[in-house]
């Protein structure tokens, strides 16, 4: 038998080589991106913004959650996305999409904010913002409640509705002669 010449990599390597070679290109390009933007952001005086609109929202949510008492299940109770969701949510790097828009609002549900304030928060463009507004910002979702009984009430709702309606009558019933109200109010 003849010796079979070495026609170098196979099309399967040199097309793997290629892939990672335009990946790296392109990763360059972006660190070179990062890095002529932090320089300009740098003789402007301007914050260089780190986090991604996931990973603030992310942030927000989880100050917002243990303001109201909750724990990453309890979002889930209350109506919110799943805990699972909600773990991932910082790792979220697509744009966001209708595909996100069912968990956002359950996530404002959950959170008593008003519809799309979640969308807003990963949509809107506030890269021209001064730190003080989005510090503001940040405050108004993490502390707006009106006061201890209404984040209370929430809960108390959103628990009792999720159980089977035996058990919620019941439940209400001992809620009602607790507080010392006419059993009878709670049957409706």
């Amino acid at each position: 038998m003849g010796h079979v010449p070495n026609l170098g990599t196979s099309w399967a390597s040199r097309k793997h080589k290629h892939k990672n070679v335009s990946r790296l290109s392109y990763l360059s390009g972006v660190a070179m991106h990062h890095g002529v933007m932090s320089a300009l952001a740098a003789r402007q005086n301007l914050a260089v913004i780190t986090e991604t609109p996931w990973q603030r929202l992310h942030r927000i949510v989880e100050a917002r959650r243990m303001r109201l008492g909750l724990t990453q299940a309890g979002i889930q109770v209350v109506g919110g996305p799943s805990r699972a969701w909600l773990t991932a949510l910082p790792h979220l790097t697509s744009e966001p999409s209708t595909k996100h828009a069912a968990a956002l609002a359950k996530l404002d549900a959950a959170l008593q904010w008003p519809d799309g304030t979640s969308w807003s928060v990963v949509t809107k463009d506030r890269s021209h913002w001064p730190d003080e507004l989005l510090e503001d910002e940040e405050r108004e979702l993490v502390e707006e409640t009106h006061d201890e009984s209404d984040n209370f009430a929430f809960v108390v709702a959103a628990r009792l509705r999720a159980m089977p309606e035996a058990e919620r009558r019941a439940a209400m019933h001992q809620i009602l002669e607790v507080l010392g109200l006419a059993p009878g109010l709670g049957d409706t």
